[in-house]
């Protein structure tokens, strides 16, 4: 690999300031922390509603910003109340303030009753 392409290489994305992670020893040090990376984590009507920082960028096509957010939903404790409609749920975004806005609309949607 030339000079420049070793430069421009980016491991990730620090989930604190967003900034490239273009060091190898920096990007373990973000893999082995994952509280940094949790976003937001809630338990609703037996529903895990589980927000994080990627590290890796998402965005396969490479158009646009990076997707670096992601939120998921499990079944907390082997079931939850309203059938298993929302198992496996995921939104990804772009930016942590859209992935803050997201959890919350996911939770109230679980809250409401309300399916995917």
């Amino acid at each position: 690999m030339n000079e420049r392409a070793r430069e421009s290489f980016v491991f990730g994305y620090d989930p604190t300031s967003g900034a490239p992670i273009v060091d190898v020893f920096d990007f373990e040090r973000v893999l082995r922390n994952p509280a940094a990376r949790r976003v937001a984590r809630d338990v609703v009507e037996g529903w895990r509603v589980s927000t994080v920082h990627l590290i890796v960028d998402h965005n396969f096509t490479s158009d646009g910003p990076p997707i670096l957010w992601e939120t998921m939903v499990f079944p907390e404790n082997g079931g939850a109340s309203n059938g298993a409609t929302w198992a496996g749920f995921t939104r990804r975004y772009r930016s942590r303030d859209d992935a803050l806005a997201g959890h919350r609309e996911i939770v109230a949607a679980i809250l409401a009753g309300m399916t995917p």
